[in-house]
Parts: C-alpha cells; sequence; structure tokens
C-alpha cells in the first residue's frame, strides 16, 4: 500500500512539473521576471546586444531594435548534429548521444512605458505582461523589435531584457544566460522639475536675498535714523544763535 502510495505521488509530482519544461522553448513568463532561474545564475559569458533604441525618445514615436543573444565559449549540443551519435566510452560501453534539437536561444523583454512587438510575430508573443520567445523564435539568438514609445515624453521609460544563450540539449544544463538594463529619457523628461544645478543656484540666489535683507535689518538696528522730531528741534535752536 505504502508502494503504491509513493508512486502516485511520483506521478502526480511529474504531470506538475512537466508544463514548466515543455513551456520554456515557447516562450517564458513572469517565472523569468527576475532572471531564468531554472539556468542557475547569470553568465558574464552571454552578453546581451542592443541595437537601434535611441538616446532619448518623441512622443509616440516608432523606434525599430534588435537584440543579440552572444556566448562564444558555449558548446552547442552533440556539434549541432541533429542525428542521435552512438560512440564507446574508455569502458567500452556503447554510449548514445541525442541528437540536437534546435534550440538556440531565448529572451523575454519588460518595460515600464510604450509597446514592444516582434518584427516578425511568429518569433514572439506577449505572456505575463511582458514579451517572449515562440516555438520558431527559440531556434535563434537574434530577434527585431518595434517600440511605440509612450504619448507622454516628459517620462523615463526603463528596459530589462533577459536573453538565454541555448546549447539545444536536453534539460537546462549547458544554457547561459544574462540581461540588459536600459533607461531611455523623452525629450521633455529633464523640463518636469529644476536639474540639481538649477536648484543650487535658486536656493543660492535666495540665501543671498535673505542675507541682504537681514543685514539691512541689523544696520538699521545699530544705526537709527534720526527721527522728524529730532531734526526740527535741532534746526530751531540753530536759528536761535544767529
Amino acid at each position: 500500500m505504502y508502494k503504491r502510495f509513493t508512486l502516485l505521488a511520483l506521478v502526480l509530482v511529474m504531470l506538475v512539473a512537466a508544463p514548466q519544461f515543455e513551456a520554456m522553448p515557447t516562450g517564458i513568463g513572469s517565472a523569468a521576471d527576475g532572471g531564468c532561474s531554472c539556468h542557475a545564475g547569470a553568465s558574464p559569458d552571454t552578453n546581451i546586444i542592443v541595437t537601434g533604441l535611441p538616446g532619448s525618445f518623441n512622443a509616440s514615436e516608432t523606434y525599430a531594435f534588435t537584440v543579440t543573444v552572444q556566448n562564444d565559449v558555449m558548446e552547442i549540443w552533440n556539434g549541432g548534429n541533429a542525428e542521435d551519435t552512438v560512440s564507446v566510452d574508455e569502458n567500452g560501453d556503447t554510449v548514445i548521444i541525442t541528437g540536437w534539437n534546435g534550440r538556440a536561444g531565448g529572451f523575454r523583454i519588460l518595460t515600464t512605458g510604450g509597446m514592444v512587438s516582434t518584427v516578425n510575430e511568429s518569433l514572439g508573443h506577449e505572456m505575463d505582461g511582458g514579451l517572449t520567445h515562440t516555438t520558431e523564435g527559440n531556434t535563434v539568438r537574434t530577434w527585431d523589435f518595434e517600440w511605440v514609445a509612450p504619448a507622454d515624453d516628459s517620462k523615463v521609460v526603463d528596459f530589462t531584457i533577459y536573453g538565454n544563450a541555448v546549447n539545444g540539449g536536453a534539460g537546462a544544463g549547458g544554457d547561459y544566460w544574462n540581461q540588459a538594463d536600459l533607461s531611455i529619457p523623452g525629450l521633455n523628461a529633464d523640463d518636469t522639475g529644476p536639474s540639481a544645478r538649477a536648484l543650487v543656484v535658486l536656493l543660492i540666489a535666495i540665501g543671498l536675498s535673505l542675507g541682504m535683507v537681514l543685514l539691512g535689518v541689523l544696520v538699521g538696528l545699530l544705526h537709527p535714523l534720526p527721527s522728524k522730531r529730532s531734526r526740527s528741534l535741532t534746526f530751531g535752536h540753530t536759528s536761535s544763535l544767529g
């Protein structure tokens, strides 16, 4: 009875876990918002190259950009051979190596403003508030996108782009990911408030003005001007001497 229960539990666990592994080639959702955790930590050998995005954006303008995942040190599974290969190990045992499954890379793009889409719609789709690869998009490591900037060009838009270099073998072993973070201000993003330099100048001007006012008050207290009454009495006294 105990063995049956254990076997049933294992089957249930496999059924729950299977969709998670099968979903990776078709894209990844919010589970990757902190990185591709199923592929361990970020790898410095993987570079996420982003070209085409502007240094600052115009309101509602469309920008074309490209993302490339580059890793020059990883090895493609089975040398990129799609056929199973048979070899003999050092102990004389026959070893069968499954063929390369054709998978090469994946991505997930998150942005705080505007709308991102793939130029080729078959390579990407929306999932959990971000853009990710499809099964077809999983076979390449370079993708072309379009970004429609937000209508408000006083904002700053942040991009988080995750890219995974996939070796095309079974499971997550041998795959290496990394991320790129970009911030793109609108043309009027600096006009929403005084800059740090302008604020310093303003505070200095206010301080000087207050200082002049206080100095004037202090001088007035130490050297008061004679009143009109004092001046008239002194004038009358001078006349009497004549």
